[in-house]
């Protein structure tokens, strides 16, 4: 993963998320959408179909893909079916809940 000079706590947040992850392809759940930044986007752009932004950030331009949350289930066996892995992440009031799903989880 691409290292950026200044982090937003958002993005700090990611970093610590990839790190832990780093076998899957992580879905950053921000508001209404799912998020997934540097090569990650970039595979879920291709694999997905979804365009491919690119945000800039203090000097640093970091691509970005979105998924709507209400069309995850669609992406999400895209990516499963292509035999990665997907880990979501979502914080709910001071809780942050993780779940990874593999190729073989029934009902993916």
């Amino acid at each position: 993963m691409a290292k950026i000079k200044k982090t937003s706590l958002v993005m700090s947040m990611y970093q610590q998320f990839k790190n832990k992850y780093s076998d899957c392809i992580l879905l950053f759940r921000i508001g209404d959408c799912y998020e997934s930044f540097f090569e990650d986007a970039e595979l879920c752009s291709y694999v997905c179909d979804l365009p491919l932004e690119h945000r800039e950030r203090s000097g640093d331009v970091i691509p970005v893909v979105s998924i709507p949350f209400w069309e995850f289930s669609k992406h999400k066996r895209k990516i499963l079916s292509v035999g990665y892995r997907v880990t979501t992440c979502e914080k709910i009031g001071d809780r942050q809940f993780t779940r990874t799903i593999t190729p073989g989880t029934v009902n993916a």
